[in-house]
């Protein structure tokens, strides 16, 4: 037995005015955009120096600056959400 299956293409429908996105909605999830990639970045640091713990031959010193790196763009983040929230 042979199925035919067709793709119907969607059309975007105009919002109506009660449900447009705001200017300051817009640029909140701009914000939060630009706060989920810095987030991603710290993430990729903090994973970068999780491994270097391990290595032989890096300076404990090295891993110490940069967790104190991850801490302080973690807290930038945290206090770009509290301003959002406000």
């Amino acid at each position: 037995m042979t199925q035919k299956t067709t793709l119907k293409t969607r059309q975007r429908s105009a919002m109506p005015a009660s449900t447009a996105i705001s200017a300051t909605d817009s640029t909140h999830r701009r914000e939060l955009l630009g706060i989920v990639d810095d987030l991603m970045d710290t993430e990729s640091v903090l994973a970068t120096a999780i491994v270097a713990v391990d290595a032989d031959g890096v300076d404990p010193e090295d891993v110490q600056i940069t967790l104190v790196i991850v801490r302080a763009r973690l807290h930038a983040a945290m206090q770009r959400v509290n301003a959002l929230r406000d």
